[in-house]
């Protein structure tokens, strides 16, 4: 008793224990096309994820900014690839800017492959108070804005409420 409001299910619990808050907020979220020279002189560059696998809650504006609908701790989880990285970009910063901190996810330095490409992924844990908000950017430094952001491959953004 008490796992539904209004007829709407917010609580299972199954014969082996296992819970499902059918209501709990999560998120994930990808884009479709590349977008050219966004970064590599230091300029911060907040990611468009724009296409939404799933959205529970509707909390994710279906762009760039996720909004916690309660105070809680969150998982925030994202992805980059970035392409035409070049010898001369010394470093590669991935974060997500919530309204409390920005964590600095992934960094890496100047190594990257025969075709210039470079992956940056990470989790964290992070307090978010009603309304705060999420984004992720990605930043890359000593060079000139020659820097991409691959669409349909590599990259993403996600979250969920844990407690």
């Amino acid at each position: 008793n008490g796992n539904t409001t209004n007829g709407t299910e917010r609580m299972r619990i199954d014969s082996a224990g296992n819970v499902t808050a059918a209501t709990n907020c999560s998120f994930a979220a990808t884009r479709a096309a590349q977008v050219t020279q966004v970064t590599g002189d230091g300029t911060a560059y907040t990611i468009v994820y724009n296409s939404e696998t799933f959205d529970k809650g509707s909390d994710y504006d279906g762009s760039t900014t996720f909004t916690a609908p309660v105070t809680g701790v969150y998982q925030l989880s994202g992805q980059v690839y970035l392409q035409d990285c070049t010898s001369s970009h010394t470093t590669r910063t991935l974060g997500i800017v919530t309204s409390n901190r920005t964590y600095n996810i992934a960094r890496e330095g100047s190594a990257s492959d025969a075709s210039n490409n470079v992956i940056l992924n990470g989790t964290v844990l992070a307090d978010m108070d009603a309304s705060d908000t999420a984004t992720l950017v990605v930043t890359v430094t000593s060079g000139t804005k020659t820097v991409d952001v691959a669409g349909g491959i590599g990259g993403g953004f996600q979250g969920r409420l844990v407690q």
